[in-house]
């Protein structure tokens, strides 16, 4: 293992990018490596964790560090992001999915430059992408949602949320843990970090867990999904049996600039209880993210993320209510939290945030966590869920009366 070098680096660098040349990857890659690591200059983004590597996936000492981490990113530009992870010899698949849309951009550019008699013979033939999308498509790090003309790439990780910590094969190490977030719906934990015992893992196709390995299979990423209430049914005092809570809220897309450019925002809002025994539960996960969207047509009319459209968005004094309940064991009264997770009382959250720049974004709220609580003291009965929220978000000059993300 070999500690990165996590300072305030960066580099002034000017990007010659055309869709004839190399990818925003090789030209930054060639510039950096044409220097000594030392003598690169202080850049933009730094992170307030440390983080080391192993073989070629990230490596943090907890979870809430991977929050930290990503919440520092948050509202970095790719461009540092990318140089970032070249300094430190890592390529997440965010970096892959970034280097989609400037392959797209940079080929839709190209092709509305070129003189009507050229674009009428380009539009006469069939409708072609950029190789970066072609990679990253055959390769399954993007597929496409929606149906016929609505249709669009996007990520195929099963949490897209940490797609800028995840390699491209879906692994990072927290703490001993190895884990492996794949492309379907499959979480894979080698619980002592012995990447020999990964195999084992891969080769379940259902739930399972021994002493050695943990596999979680759950739903896959889907942004055109259908938001459906699921909440177990109480049985007796409390679930005490695995379950979920799905508190998301989908909102349609709003269209601008006569059907060219649309626009979205929505929470992802989930909570699962299912680490334990088939009679006690006593780990848990919650995802609490803002989601925002914007896409333009290329040059053929298909929608896509490009970037150059990225809306500002700003959240004003969102707030939410959470609960949970807790047991000594299975068979005891729950006791009940409210804004209260793992043993620190937690204020009502209020949450103000303004992103310069976003098309494809993922922000994190609390409660919420990259990976799982486990109560090795108490059991779960009834794992977290939202009793009300008021996110009014303003993006793209649409306001919270459009998206309506109060319960």
């Amino acid at each position: 293992m070999r500690n990165l070098k996590l300072s305030n680096l960066g580099l002034c660098l000017t990007l010659m990018l055309s869709v004839l040349s190399c990818t925003e990857d090789q030209n930054i890659e060639s510039k950096v490596s044409s220097k000594n690591i030392s003598q690169v200059r202080s850049g933009s983004f730094s992170t307030s964790v440390s983080v080391s590597k192993e073989s070629d996936y990230l490596v943090f000492s907890s979870f809430d560090d991977v929050d930290k981490f990503l919440s520092d990113a948050s509202t970095a530009s790719q461009e540092d992001l990318n140089l970032w992870e070249i300094q430190n010899d890592f390529k997440s698949q965010r970096r892959v999915f970034h280097n989609v849309i400037v392959g797209e951009t940079n080929l839709d550019s190209y092709l509305n430059n070129l003189s009507p008699a050229a674009q009428e013979l380009e539009k006469r033939k069939p409708t072609y992408y950029s190789a970066e999308h072609d990679e990253a498509l055959s390769s399954g790090f993007i597929k496409y949602y929606g149906v016929g003309a609505d249709s669009y790439w996007d990520y195929t990780l099963i949490q897209p949320t940490l797609a800028g910590v995840v390699n491209e094969k879906g692994m990072i190490k927290v703490g001993v843990q190895l884990i492996k977030y794949s492309n379907n719906t499959f979480i894979y934990i080698v619980k002592d970090g012995d990447i020999n015992k990964l195999p084992l893992a891969l080769s379940k196709t259902e739930n399972y867990e021994d002493a050695d390995i943990r596999v979680i299979r759950t739903n896959a990423y889907n942004p055109e999904g259908t938001v459906t209430n699921v909440t177990a049914a109480a049985a007796g005092l409390c679930y005490s049996l695995p379950h979920q809570n799905n508190f998301s809220q989908s909102n349609n897309w709003q269209v601008t600039n006569n059907n060219k450019k649309r626009v979205k925002v929505f929470l992802d809002g989930n909570a699962n209880a299912n680490f334990g025994s088939s009679q006690c539960v006593y780990g848990t996960q919650c995802t609490w993210t803002l989601r925002t969207q914007a896409q333009r047509k290329n040059f053929w009319g298909n929608w896509g993320y490009h970037s150059d459209f990225g809306p500002s968005c700003s959240i004003v004094n969102a707030n939410w209510t959470y609960v949970m309940s807790l047991m000594p064991t299975c068979s005891d009264y729950p006791t009940s939290y409210s804004n209260y997770i793992t043993g620190g009382s937690n204020p009502k959250p209020i949450w103000n945030k303004f992103i310069p720049w976003t098309n494809n974004g993922f922000f994190n709220m609390h409660p919420h966590t990259t990976g799982w609580w486990v109560f090795n003291n108490h059991k779960i009965c009834t794992t977290i869920n939202m009793v009300n929220y008021n996110i009014p978000v303003t993006y793209n000059g649409f306001g919270p009366t459009t998206w309506n993300l109060v319960k």
